[in-house]
């Protein structure tokens, strides 16, 4: 009798349709690509073919210890968090064997350009989160410091600055995690509510349109909700406004020298907002957005360019507030004034005569003229941590 040969035992098997060229290169440099130690390639099949522009790879991990990255980078390309070079996710099937990785189907389909992940069955694995700075790992305070230092360095990392208490918020325990405040404010929304963390990298910056500084997100958070790539854009306040001047004042300011202020300003109006502002002196920017501090306007800008960047339908703009629960007069007066900003903003973004951004709370998606963000939904919210 003819012996059948024995089937290879995999602890992971992932199949993954993409579509673009090169895709073979991608898929085993891709572990470089998501920051992820690279899976040995003589642990995994790569198999490849061809039809309509589509490719089907396969990634299956012989070893027990290769089954958590090959599982990894196949739940970065199902999530949409990441693309690998000119590669587009298109659809994403995984299956585990001996039980290691859960099982699920997915469907990720083109649309408005962006990729939109749909969970069929079954639901989305739970991971680590992975918390990571500029200089890499973060796990402790300290190693957030060391590796995603504020813009201000130490004269920003002290006991009630939004800097040092954020890092806390996201280290309370040995494996860094969304704080509770984070998890129930974005739970507060249908939308949000069920959101997974699955990335988290403190002090990114993301370039605005034209040159000069780009968006610092204190936080920048990818993760799924629904099965809809979702990215939060956290930034955190201890009692500082949304900037030192307000649109108006900058657009003045600068308007007539060399500066491209006003243009940039204009093009982040575009972003947000779907409208043309004409270059003028008068600053012709919507009915009371001239008023609101300029770090809302790229804040907002940011948070929907990183969000397009890494094929996420969803936006959040988090203020992750830190305040004692007997602030003094002067703090008072300074988180009031940010109330303010915060809710004009806001009801500006929804095309409502006023909004109230509480804490735990968010609001949206913004209601946009269009343009070529009008596939990004943006919402605004607000949680508060008491830092006694």
């Amino acid at each position: 009798m003819r012996e059948h040969s024995r089937r290879p035992q995999y602890h992971y098997s992932g199949s993954v349709l993409l579509r673009g060229p090169r895709v073979r290169q991608s898929l085993c440099r891709g572990a470089r690509v998501h920051g992820r130690s690279a899976v040995p390639p003589s642990s995994l099949h790569v198999q490849e073919s061809r039809g309509a522009g589509i490719s089907r790879c396969t990634l299956r991990a012989r070893r027990a210890g290769d089954a958590l990255p090959a599982q990894l980078l196949v739940d970065r390309l199902f999530s949409g968090g990441a693309k690998l070079g000119a590669e587009t996710p298109v659809c994403v099937r995984s299956k585990s064997f001996e039980g290691t990785a859960p099982s699920r189907r997915s469907l990720a389909k083109r649309r408005d350009g962006l990729c939109e992940t749909q969970c069929m069955t079954g639901m989305v694995p739970q991971l680590p989160l992975r918390l990571t700075g500029p200089g890499g790992s973060i796990r402790t305070p300290w190693s957030w410091f060391a590796e995603a230092p504020p813009k201000d360095g130490e004269r920003h990392w002290k006991d009630g600055r939004s800097a040092l208490e954020l890092a806390r918020a996201w280290c309370r325990s040995s494996q860094p995690q969304p704080p509770a405040e984070f998890l129930e404010a974005l739970g507060n929304h249908p939308d949000t509510a069920g959101f997974t963390a699955w990335d988290a990298v403190a002090e990114l910056v993301t370039p605005l349109p034209l040159p000069g500084e780009g968006r610092n997100h204190d936080l920048a958070v990818v993760g799924v909700t629904g099965g809809i790539p979702t990215f939060v854009g956290v930034e955190a306040k201890a009692g500082e406004p949304f900037g030192d001047r307000t649109i108006r004042q900058y657009w003045m300011e600068k308007f007539g020298s060399k500066s491209n202020v006003p243009a940039r300003i204009a093009a982040l109006v575009d972003v947000v907002f779907g409208a043309k502002v004409p270059l003028t002196s008068t600053c012709e920017v919507p009915d009371g957005l001239g008023d609101r501090g300029y770090q809302l306007l790229t804040a907002a800008a940011g948070t929907m360019l990183e969000a397009r960047r890494r094929h996420c339908r969803r936006a959040v703009l988090l203020v992750h507030e830190f305040r004692p629960s007997v602030p003094t007069a002067f703090l008072s007066d300074a988180l009031e004034l940010a109330q303010v900003d915060l809710d004009a903003f806001a009801a500006l973004l929804l095309g409502k005569p006023s909004a109230a951004i509480s804490s735990g709370t968010i609001v949206g998606p913004a209601s946009r003229i269009g343009g070529a963000f009008a596939g990004v939904q943006l919402y605004v919210g607000k949680c508060v941590t008491s830092v006694d």
